[in-house]
């Protein structure tokens, strides 16, 4: 039986870093400069107009549903490529690839993300190369992965089973709790260090342990 790695991106491959800053430090700048208010102020009213939302809506990865919101007229793509210097692979993603890729593992990534987030940070850390599929949940689906009909999605359309894929990701519910309903070999990484479990890891290398101990 065949068997399939996935990875969650921001967070789990990368360091969240870029889009941290993103959202929360060069959006609010462009809107104080637009509104010629305080970037307080417009931190703080973008920040609201994201609590509104919350990350089980679609819209909250949705770059040009923000710009269109917030009246922006300027190029979203813009940002996104001003900012690249922020883009940073944790420094046990490539290596943990290269084992998996080594032993013939097909690899994907499933991420709430939208596209465009993916592709440029998949491009400037030279990560794209390694996998067969990239999927983005919120691009691809018009979903987010919270319901396991999404993972169930997901691996018929690659043509397995649930209990010959494995997933790892930031989120304790989106990454592992709702994988694991499907039986997806789903484990939650915690890269803080905060929380001890059955199936908590800390680094990359816990999770290649754990997929190569079952080839």
């Amino acid at each position: 039986m065949q068997t399939i790695v996935s990875f969650d991106l921001d967070g789990t491959l990368v360091h969240t870093g870029y889009p941290d800053h993103v959202w929360l430090s060069a959006l609010p700048q462009l809107y104080s400069e637009h509104y010629g208010i305080s970037y307080e102020e417009a931190r703080d009213s973008i920040l609201l107009e994201y609590e509104k939302i919350g990350p089980e809506r679609i819209e909250w990865y949705d770059i040009d549903y923000w710009f269109k919101k917030f009246g922006l007229q300027s190029d979203w793509n813009e940002l996104l490529e001003a900012n690249i210097d922020k883009i940073l692979a944790y420094d046990d993603s490539k290596e943990t690839l290269e084992v998996l890729k080594d032993y013939g593992f097909p690899l994907i990534i499933i991420s709430n993300a939208k596209q465009e987030f993916i592709d440029i940070q998949l491009k400037h850390t030279g990560l794209r190369k390694y996998f067969t599929h990239v999927f983005s949940c919120t691009s691809d689906f018009g979903a987010v992965k919270k319901v396991t009909g999404f993972y169930d999605h997901i691996v018929e359309l690659l043509g397995v089973s649930a209990q010959g894929m494995y997933h790892v990701g930031d989120h304790y519910k989106f990454d592992y709790e709702v994988p694991r309903e499907l039986g997806i070999h789903s484990y939650y990484i915690d890269r803080k260090n905060e929380k001890r479990g059955r199936h908590i890891i800390h680094g990359l290398d816990e999770y290649l342990s754990f997929v190569l101990s079952n080839k």
